[in-house]
């Protein structure tokens, strides 16, 4: 994967994420866009803090997932298998969600979307946001 395209992607999920750590955070996504567990040393390295800091950042993030090592796997893009999933330069990559799946097939033309969820759920997820009762 070429880091232009990584970039645009994780620009782009990022945007949607925004908050006081945006750098932070489109760095952490960006490197796991890379297919690989992200070390915290790897991103004190990648994005020129401490790891005191890192750790600091890393903590208050929502959701963020770690393996037993405290590398991180998921944040939003997770290499823990979900049912949406879409594949990228022979790499698969899972996500939280119907919608970021859809977000990063549609952020790059080689992305090729695998699954999103059930079409049964997803339309009558789609009806509920619609026509709330």
């Amino acid at each position: 994967m070429h880091d232009t395209e990584l970039e645009l992607l994780a620009r782009q999920l990022a945007e949607g994420l925004r908050g006081d750590h945006d750098g932070f955070c489109r760095e952490l996504v960006r490197l796991l866009a890379h297919g690989h567990p992200v070390t915290r040393e790897r991103l004190a390295t990648v994005l020129q803090v401490t790891a005191e800091q890192v750790a600091e950042v890393l903590a208050g993030l929502a959701d963020l997932e770690v393996d037993p090592s405290g590398n991180v796997v998921g944040w939003g893009l997770t290499f823990i298998p979900t049912f949406h999933r879409f594949r990228l330069n022979g790499h698969t990559f899972y996500t939280w969600c119907a919608l970021d799946a859809l977000v990063w097939q549609a952020s790059s033309p080689k992305a090729r979307l695998l699954s999103v969820a059930d079409t049964y759920h997803v339309g009558h997820l789609i009806a509920r946001y619609r026509y709330p009762s």
